[in-house]
C-alpha cells in the first residue's frame, strides 16, 4: 500500500486546548502577582498603650510608627485614619519626623531635623510617623491605633500601626 501523493503545503492545526492552557497560565500568573501586590507584611503594632496629656489648645505629638534599621523597610504614606472615641472634638494631623525619634512631646523640633506632612512622605529607618493631636475642650479621647494606607516597594496596603493612643486635654 502506498500513500496517495500529497499536494500543497504541510499545515499544522492548533487546537483550542493549547490556547486554553496559555489563558489559564496567564490568569494564574496575574492572580499571583495581584495577591503579592496587595499583601505586604503587616506594619508593626504593640498592645502597650501610649497616654499623653496637654493643655487645651496646645497640640501633642505622639510617635506611632518607626521602621527599624534592620527591617530595611521604607513605607510611602498615602493617608492615615484614626477613629477617636470620646466627647472631645479634636484635630489629628499626620506628620513625619525626619532624622529623629520621639514618643510623646509638645516640641517635636527638639527631636527631629524636620517635620513634614505625612501624606505623600516616606517613613524609613531613622524616621517616625507622628500624630499631631489637638483639642479645644477639656476631656479624654481614646484614638486606638492609627490606620495607615501605604505603599511598600511594589506592594500596597492599609494596616493598623503602632500603639493605641489616649490623650487627656487639661483645662487651663
Amino acid at each position: 500500500m502506498t500513500d496517495p501523493p500529497r499536494t500543497g503545503e504541510l499545515q499544522m492545526r492548533r487546537t483550542r486546548a493549547g490556547k486554553l492552557l496559555w489563558l489559564v497560565l496567564v490568569l494564574a500568573v496575574g492572580a499571583v502577582a495581584a495577591w503579592y501586590a496587595t499583601h505586604p507584611s503587616p506594619l508593626p503594632t504593640t498592645t502597650t498603650a501610649v497616654t499623653a496629656s496637654t493643655p487645651v489648645g496646645e497640640p501633642v505629638y505622639v510617635g506611632v510608627l518607626s521602621p527599624t534599621d534592620g527591617s530595611g523597610r521604607t513605607v510611602h504614606i498615602r493617608g492615615i485614619d484614626v477613629d477617636p472615641v470620646g466627647a472631645v472634638p479634636l484635630g489629628v494631623d499626620g506628620k513625619v519626623c525626619k532624622g529623629g525619634a520621639l514618643a510623646v512631646t509638645s516640641d517635636p523640633e527638639a527631636f527631629c531635623t524636620r517635620l513634614v506632612d505625612a501624606e505623600g512622605a516616606s517613613v524609613g529607618p531613622g524616621d517616625v510617623l507622628v500624630l499631631e493631636i489637638s483639642g479645644q475642650t477639656a476631656g479624654e479621647v481614646d484614638l486606638g491605633r492609627v490606620r495607615v494606607t501605604y505603599r511598600d516597594g511594589l506592594q500596597w496596603g492599609s494596616d493598623e500601626a503602632g500603639p493605641p493612643v489616649t490623650v487627656t486635654f487639661l483645662s487651663r
